[in-house]
């Protein structure tokens, strides 16, 4: 599964999508105010699914895998994902000894800044902290891993549909770096789709 492809499904929701709905050309900063709405529609924890892409060998038709999540939108600027296996986003990197070595690591915190877009819907953008491993051993030398995220993204988002009461989050994995050197821009947009809601609703 493409960015695309996730986009669509939420477009099918929100009617529009996030993106289209913060060109820079549209976008008006939001007042106190309003933030402090949008807060009260998507505050606090939620629990849900997070659909991803990723390879199954045994079916090639099989291209998404979902997981259990939770996250919690902590105040207007902070949104924090609960415990994501790494792993998965480990899952576009090309060095074999490098992608094992950061599959094997612990579940993260995954800290997102968020900024409130627009009040109806409430939509925001988020932007993910760099996931950093100051000592990740792999081949027998320790070296400085980061895991970088699009920021200030239009794909790289959040929405409320209080409608059908819908909460989706995405975020975007962009690159990995290895003691400060880009060594894995990725072929495509990898995607993490959080919701919580059914995604079969869609009329």
């Amino acid at each position: 599964m493409t960015r695309k492809v996730l986009l669509f499904i939420v477009s099918a929701l929100f009617v529009l999508s996030a993106a289209s709905c913060m060109k820079d050309n549209d976008y008006k900063p939001l007042t106190k105010e309003e933030k402090a709405y949008c807060f009260q529609q998507v505050g606090g924890s939620h629990t849900g699914k997070l659909l991803y892409s990723a390879v199954n060998p045994k079916n090639p038709m099989d291209n998404i895998d979902t997981l259990d999540v939770s996250w919690n939108i902590k105040n207007d600027s902070t949104l924090v994902i609960d415990y994501v296996p790494v792993k998965i986003f480990a899952e576009k990197i090309s060095d074999k000894s490098l992608k094992e070595a950061v599959s094997a690591q612990n579940d993260v915190m995954l800290e997102c800044r968020i900024g409130f877009q627009t009040t109806s819907p409430v939509q925001f953008l988020v932007n993910p902290k760099v996931i950093t491993y100051d000592n990740l051993t792999y081949d027998g030398v320790a070296h400085k891993v980061q895991i970088y995220f699009y920021a200030n993204y239009s794909g790289s988002y959040g929405a409320y549909n209080p409608a059908k009461n819908i909460h989706m989050v995405q975020i975007v994995e962009a690159a990995v770096y290895v003691d400060e050197k880009l060594i894995n821009q990725l072929s495509e947009d990898a995607p993490f789709l959080l919701y919580s809601g059914s995604l079969n609703d869609t009329k």
